[in-house]
């Protein structure tokens, strides 16, 4: 294992662009903002309080890896895959992350406000007292994955836009989703007790054996809404519109 720390970022660099990975190392508080890094494998690596802010990840991989503190802030990361990772307190507010891949990867603690995960592929992904405001989910598929915030009673997707998303056996329970994009999304087998639907666009969309027992649908738009095999028990649709 190679260890580097804030003096040693040319050596960093030298490494990712010799060898196009970091494996087994061990870098801290090193700044690699802006750098072009395309196709960069990060194996089983730990990165801590390392900005990777507005670099060019397109195609990276990130497979085993720890981020502590890290920043991937603005940056490309298009068709990347993020794998088997664990991501606490990190910033990735406004990545890209269209078209990525990202399971079995824990993110506790981090902002992706305002990301863009558009026809992302997300399975067994943990979003734990994880910000996703406003961040753009459209077309993506999630299966599997868990959204939970206890320090705000729900994740946080306020205005999220996952028009067309597929979500599978995903647990939302108290999520806050108000004002959330979510027309013509497919919501099977999830449990949405006690989520916040308020204003909510959900025209066309889809519940297939799920619950939303509690969950408060005030002002939301419901025209051709399905739900078959779906618990709406105290559900409150005050003002939502069905047609």
């Amino acid at each position: 294992m190679t260890e580097y720390n804030e003096y040693g970022r040319e050596e960093v660099l030298r490494a990712c662009q010799a060898r196009g990975r970091l494996e087994d190392d061990s870098v801290a508080g090193v700044d690699l903002s802006g750098v072009p890094l395309r196709g960069l494998s990060v194996l089983r690596s730990t990165l801590k309080n390392t900005s990777f802010a507005r670099a060019d990840l397109e195609g990276s991989l990130f497979q085993r890896a720890l981020l502590l503190g890290a920043s991937v802030r603005q940056a490309k990361m298009r068709r990347a895959t993020i794998e088997d990772s664990k991501l606490y307190g990190s910033d990735l507010i406004e990545v890209d992350l269209e078209e990525a891949v990202v399971s079995g990867t824990r993110f506790e603690g981090c902002s992706l406000m305002n990301a863009r995960l558009g026809h992302a592929s997300i399975q067994g992904a943990v979003f734990e007292g994880t910000d996703l405001y406003r961040a753009d989910l459209r077309g993506a598929r999630l299966l599997h994955a868990r959204f939970r915030d206890p320090k705000l009673a729900g994740a946080s997707l306020v205005r999220a836009q996952l028009d067309g998303a597929f979500l599978l056996d995903c647990d939302l329970k108290e999520a806050n989703l108000r004002g959330a994009s979510l027309r013509g999304a497919m919501f099977l087998s999830c449990d949405l007790r006690g989520a916040n639907m308020t204003e909510a666009d959900l025209e066309g969309a889809t519940f297939a054996a799920s619950t939303l027992e509690g969950a408060n649908l005030d002002g939301a738009k419901l025209r051709g809404l399905s739900h078959g095999g779906t618990r709406f028990v105290h559900v409150t649709t005050q003002g939502a519109t069905f047609s």
